[in-house]
This record gives structure tokens, C-alpha cells and sequence, in this order.
């Protein structure tokens, strides 16, 4: 999943842009563990529900400990193709994870 923002795609000063991997989570998902993900539980992770026409149609995870920086030029000429998009809440969402993520508390300062 392209986590950086979408205008950062487009803008030329930028040859980078963030990924992390989207995992498949294996079906049939645990209720215990589906809730948890559905409340966005987990700092390090972003759950992805089943998007539309998705063959199969799964849930999937975003783990932010693998974030990686790519070449941007590797999305054009046709190299990547796009399955699904997010809508704006849920683009706010991720983002929201994201920081959370980047700014818990790990426990140095204790």
C-alpha cells in the first residue's frame, strides 16, 4: 500500500514516496481478533477490509514496522497497477495510525 500522500505522487521535487506491505490475514479471521482490528487496536498495524470486486475477497493488514521508501518512477510506464483507493475518512484514518504509530511511547523516558 502507498502510504505517502496521493499529491506527493504527482509533484516532481519528490522522487520517493512511503510503502508498507498489505498482508492477507488468513480466513476465516477470529472474532476476538477481527473486533480488535476493526477498533484499530494495534499501533503498528492499519487493518484493510474487504474492498469491492477484491478476488478473494479478504482482510488485510498494513504493518507500519516495514514501512520502505520506493521510487516513484517505479508506478509509472505501466509497472503498477491500482486495486482499490481510499476514500478521504479512511485516508485520515490511516494517517491518524500512522502518527500514532510514529509517536508512541516506547518507553525510554520511564
Amino acid at each position: 500500500m502507498i502510504v505517502g500522500n496521493t499529491c506527493d505522487m504527482y509533484r516532481d521535487d519528490e522522487p520517493r514516496s512511503l510503502i508498507a506491505p498489505l498482508v492477507s490475514l488468513a480466513d476465516p479471521v477470529p472474532d476476538e481478533q477481527l473486533y480488535a482490528l476493526r477498533r484499530y487496536e494495534y499501533s503498528r498495524q492499519f487493518y484493510v477490509p474487504p474492498w469491492p470486486d477484491a478476488k478473494p475477497s479478504r482482510h488485510h493488514l498494513v504493518d507500519f514496522m516495514q514501512l520502505v521508501t520506493i521510487e516513484k518512477a517505479a508506478f509509472r510506464d505501466d509497472c503498477a497497477r491500482s486495486v482499490a483507493r481510499l476514500q478521504f475518512p479512511a485516508w485520515a484514518l490511516l494517517h491518524t495510525c500512522l502518527v500514532r504509530y510514529l509517536a508512541r511511547d516506547d518507553g525510554r523516558f520511564d
